[in-house]
């Protein structure tokens, strides 16, 4: 579905700043770099929104600037995600780590990073899920804490799954609730009466094919009766022959 405004995670997690190197000078843009000129000298170090890398970026059609990660996704962090990611405190590193990791792949792919953060974030999933369950009955602050922005989000909605889920199990089976698509009792006399009305109607319709069939059968008894006795009548009363003289 189409939004007419802003996430404000997203907003806050493309600000994240990230190292870079203009790849050429670049005119216009001296204010970026506090610079006296008028343009970015080519190589020099600075600082950028990612969101503003990525916007320039898609303008020109090509890479202005060399990149260098963060350094919460450098070398020794993934491998510190691959020892073990279930403790890492990522809210620490950047509290809208996975975000930020997965958007800035999708500009800046790297196999192994990306195969590093995925995993991590599968690994982490579960441990959501279970931390769910079980902050209904502990206090699990000293997890919750160590998620990022996404884990959070992830974590809220599945408490809410889980009360709702627990509330089924637990609901009266004799309590009578009000279905949404109940009639109401004018509507229910309404049908009542048409249902009377159509089952005095057929009953009445029935009753008079009854007594028309009987009356039919009745007169076809009597004919039959009636051409029977005439039958034997003609055969009883022979014509008497004359004598020969």
């Amino acid at each position: 579905m189409k939004m007419d405004y802003f996430d404000i995670d997203s907003v806050l997690m493309e600000e994240e700043k990230v190292k870079c190197n203009p790849l050429l000078d670049i005119i216009k843009m001296g204010e970026l770099n506090n610079s006296e000129t008028n343009y970015l000298p080519k190589g020099s170090k600075m600082e950028l929104p990612l969101w503003l890398i990525k916007t320039l970026r898609e303008k020109m059609n090509e890479d202005l600037f060399l990149v260098t990660e963060p350094n919460f996704l450098n070398v020794p962090h993934m491998e510190m995600l691959e020892a073990d990611a279930s403790v890492v405190n990522l809210n620490s590193w950047c509290t809208h780590f996975f975000d930020f990791a997965f958007e800035y792949l999708s500009l800046f792919p790297t196999q192994a990073m990306e195969e590093t953060v995925v995993k991590s974030f599968g690994d982490r999933y579960m441990g959501i899920l279970d931390t769910a369950q079980s902050s209904l009955h502990r206090d699990v602050n000293d997890k919750t804490r160590k998620f990022d922005t996404l884990e959070k989000s992830i974590f809220a909605k599945t408490v809410v799954n889980e009360k709702a889920f627990r509330a089924w199990l637990h609901r009266q089976g004799n309590d009578i609730v009000k279905w949404k698509g109940a009639k109401s009792r004018s509507q229910l006399a309404t049908i009542r009466s048409t249902s009377t009305s159509t089952s005095t109607t057929t009953a009445t319709s029935t009753s008079s094919s009854s007594t028309l069939q009987a009356s039919q059968s009745s007169l076809s008894g009597r004919r039959g009766i009636s051409n029977n006795n005439s039958s034997r009548g003609g055969r009883g009363n022979p014509s008497k022959k004359s004598k020969p003289k």
